[in-house]
């Protein structure tokens, strides 16, 4: 019976000190991570830089030619990849594919190519 209880308990110290050590050189493992994903992509003749918040509820948009304030957007509710709004603005992205319309859903959409990411 002591055999059997000693064996129990050996096995329980083994099991919980390789349930440590994994989680330990997994957490080493894990690359650094920061709160946005910035793409650039140009749509038509127009640089456009997106900063894409990890969350996925919001995207800032960034012309260059127009050097104004960015632009932010919310996340809108889509059939399929991650669309963002403010009333006026939509920008799409689906596969890396990226859509952008500036008067909102009446207006043309203008296909954006991805140029580089940060």
């Amino acid at each position: 019976m002591k055999k059997k209880i000693i064996g129990v308990i050996a096995m329980t110290a083994f099991l919980c000190g390789c349930s440590a050590s994994n989680t330990q050189e997994t957490n080493e493992m894990k690359p650094a991570t920061t709160d946005e994903n910035i793409i650039n992509y140009s749509c038509n003749d127009q640089k456009l830089e997106a900063k894409f918040n990890t969350d996925g509820d919001t995207v800032e948009l960034f012309f260059a030619e127009k050097k104004a304030e960015p632009v932010k957007l919310k996340s809108v509710v889509s059939a399929s990849g991650a669309k963002y709004s403010n009333g006026k603005i939509i920008f799409w992205e689906h596969q890396g594919d990226a859509y952008l319309q500036m008067d909102g859903e009446e207006s043309e959409s203008v296909k954006c190519v991805l140029e580089s990411t940060k």
